[in-house]
Formats: structure tokens, sequence, C-alpha cells
């Protein structure tokens, strides 16, 4: 017997015995009122999310049957998709990515991912009333794209008694014949906070200190730029800004062609000028990434306005090449930043103002904020005729060409002002018989 095999039949005994188990009611105690919430949380540590239970009360008997963990994420398009790899499972159990709904109708700046649980051994669980145990942990394969939560069965748009657009059941679930019947739903709800990938991640940094700036990277999507901002973390005395230097980290190009490429950089001031000082290619340090540096030519010391805990824009650019993936600012800690480094530069982002302390003194203090997440405004991924940005409007999947399966394409649905999110009836049906002509099979 093969090790498929022997799993298949283990798997099948296992679960004819708990048929047998709950069929002689008579010898099994009565159940007990209980049970199990849900929680997720984020480990920097491990670059992990972990779901996790907690029982109301201990089940008797406690025979745990079905599962089912669904979480809701942030929408995005193409290579910036929140992607599962890598489940662990508590050991004895099997947890598996069952659906994935890239931004149903009902709630469209969200993607719904269900986790089912597979009973290998009904008692893996072992629970105890009020103690927490992980059921399971995986990771994003995906850039940080904001917080993981797990759904609301109650207040989600997404499920809904009567059904949702995509006709599946996202509602968290869980049953175990020591809370009730089979039929019973035993999951009560939510603990904890949404699992957030990256703390701090905000508009505003942690605990700044005074006499220090910070600064943050953004992308924006309407007007396809990225935005440089810096936070002071006090009013400097005298505002004589001197001397500045921004320096970012994208994805390197493996086709010199496609390498990131800054275009219009604009100042929020014109009595300031930034400009790209320096780039330095795959480094040995950091052969996966790029390296641009932008430096500050001030006109006017005082041209930048600071106000204690008040985010100023400094300057914003484009660029004019394939979006290749995140955008982020060099962090002290980065390996191409130590001095001296294989290209012999000073790639540090630096500012000097002398309300904030000597001529020589390096007022930078860390970076805030998220990944600056570009959208490429011409990229279709799946060649439906629409491009992964207008999906994102539409709500269609960028990575299926034709998200209702009706064999018709999302961006040829559209232009016959069709709904690429509800399938043609006649066209399925028709499918569906032709299918039965090839599938069946003479007698």
């Amino acid at each position: 017997m093969d090790k498929k095999t022997y799993i298949t039949s283990r798997r099948t005994m296992f679960k004819g015995m708990v048929f047998l188990l709950l069929m002689q009611g008579c010898q099994i105690a009565f159940a007990v009122e209980g049970g199990v919430e849900y929680r997720i949380a984020w480990d920097a540590n491990d670059s992990r999310y972990h779901v996790y239970m907690r029982p109301t009360s201990t089940p008797d008997p406690d025979l745990s049957l079905t599962a089912q963990v669904t979480l809701r994420v942030p929408h995005a398009t193409a290579g910036n998709r929140f992607q599962v790899t890598d489940i662990q499972p508590k050991p004895g159990t099997a947890w598996k990515l069952g659906s994935n709904v890239p931004a149903p109708v009902e709630n469209p700046l969200y993607d719904y991912l269900s986790f089912n649980y597979d009973a290998d051994d009904a008692h893996a669980f072992v629970f105890k009333a009020g103690e927490e145990q992980e059921v399971f942990s995986f990771r994003n394969k995906g850039p940080c794209v904001g917080d993981v939560e797990l759904i609301d069965n109650a207040t989600d748009p997404f499920s809904q008694p009567s059904g949702n657009s995509v006709g599946t059941n996202p509602r968290n679930q869980f049953s175990n014949t020591g809370w009730g019947s089979i039929n019973d739903n035993d999951y009560r709800g939510n603990y904890g906070e949404p699992a957030s990938c990256s703390a701090g991640c905000g508009n505003t940094p942690v605990a700044p200190l005074a006499d220090h700036v910070y600064y943050r990277v953004a992308w924006n999507i309407s007007d396809q730029r990225y935005h440089v901002y810096m936070y002071p973390g006090s009013t400097p005395t005298r505002n004589l800004s001197l001397t500045g230097q921004v320096t970012l980290k994208m994805p390197h190009a493996a086709n010199a062609a496609d390498s990131f490429k800054t275009t219009g950089i604009q100042s929020t001031s014109a009595a300031i000028e930034w400009k790209q000082s320096s780039r330095v290619n795959a480094p040995t340090e950091d052969t996966g990434s790029d390296y641009l540096s932008f430096t500050m030519n001030l006109s006017d010391p005082q041209a930048l306005q600071w106000q204690a805990d008040q985010e100023l824009e400094v300057f914003s650019f484009a660029n004019s090449n394939a979006c290749l993936g995140p955008v982020v600012l060099m962090k002290d800690s980065d390996p191409f930043n130590a001095i001296p480094n294989s290209a012999d530069t000073n790639p540090g982002n630096q500012f000097t103002n002398l309300g904030w302390g000597s001529a020589d003194k390096n007022n930078y203090a860390g970076n805030y904020g998220c990944e600056a997440v570009c959208i490429d405004p011409e990229l279709d991924s799946d060649n439906d005729g629409l491009t992964d940005a207008q999906e994102a409007e539409i709500g269609t999947d960028p990575q299926n060409p034709d998200t209702d399966t009706d064999t018709l394409l999302d961006g040829e649905e559209i232009a016959r002002g069709a709904n690429p999110l509800k399938a043609d009836i006649v066209r399925l049906q028709a499918r569906v018989m032709l299918q039965g002509a090839y599938d069946s099979k003479p007698n």
C-alpha cells in the first residue's frame, strides 16, 4: 500500500469511527454550552500570520469535525496581491486555502481568503476553557498591503444569509460534538486586533523625537507619482534648513530597459530644487535592489515652514518605465549604507536645520509609513482587454481573463455592456452541455 492510499484509508476509517460514535448517542455525555473564538496576529520575528482559537468552555466529548477561517485583506493587483504560501498547521491537523475571492462587488476594497480544516484527528485540539492555542500560520508572498482581519459573520457585507455574488459561503465556522450537534456552528466570534504587517505603518512616526525629522514615501494612484514627505518632531528654534538627502531603493530590473527611471521631479517650494544626484544599480551589498539618492538645493533656508508634528510634502516624481514593485526609503541599517560601500558613495538619508542643532548634525531620525506600492496603469496581467487598474475599480480578477467563467473575456463583456461579474446564462448552459457531451462515455 503506497503512502497516499494509506492516508486516504486512514481518513476514511477515522471518519467512519466518528460517525459510529455519534450514532451511539446513549453512550455519549450531554454536550456542554460553549464554543470557540478566533484571533489573527502578525509576528515580525518570523514574518508570518498566526491564527489562534480560544474555547469558551471545555467540550465534552472533544471531537472537532469541521472548521473554516475566513480573512479579508486589502485588495491589490498583479504582483502586489496578497498571496498565501507555506501554510503550517498544528500537529495532527490539516489546513488548506479553500477559497480566494478578489474584490467581490459587495466589498471591492478587499479580497476574501477562506481556510478549511480537514479532521485527521478529531482529538488534535485538546480544548480547555479559556486557553488559547495556535491552529495554523502562513506567509504572504506579496508585499505588505495593510491590515489582515477575520471577517465578522454578522456584519461583513460579503457574508450574508441570503448569499453573495459568487455563490460561496465565507462564514467563519467550527463544529465540535462536545458543544452541540454536528450541524451547529460553534464559532463564537473574534477577539484581538487586526494583524498589522508593518508596525507604525501610518502617516505619523511612532514617538517622534524633538530636533529630528522623519521621512515617508507614498504612491498616489490618481497622479501615478511617488510623493516624499517629512515629519518634524519639533518646531526649529531658528528655521534655517541647510542640506538634505533622500535615498530610495526599488527592485532591480533584469532587463536594463525596464529599470526604474525618474522623471518629472516637482518640488513643493519654488525656493527649493530637488534633483537625483546618485544612482547605483544592484550593488554587491544588495544585488536585488537599485538605490537612488535625491539632494536638496535651497535659495531660501526658510522655504520649508516646519511645525511640530505637522507633515510636509517636499517633492514628488514619476517613473517612466515599468512598475517593478514596492519603493522604500533606505534604512540606516541597510547593508549598502555601511561606509565605505562597494560603490564608494554616501547614500545615507540626511537633513540639517540650524534650529535643531549645529551645522554638522544630521537631524534625520528614521522612516515611517508603508511601502510605496505602484500600480502600472497600462499593465494587463491576464490579457483580457482591461488593465489591472481598471479591473481593480470594476472588481474583476486581474489574474483571470474570464472572472465569471462564462467563456467571454472580461474586456469583451465590458465592450458589450454586459456584467463581467455575472455569468452569461445562455453561454454558460451551452458550455455545460458541451462539456457533458465530451465527458459522457458509451455504456
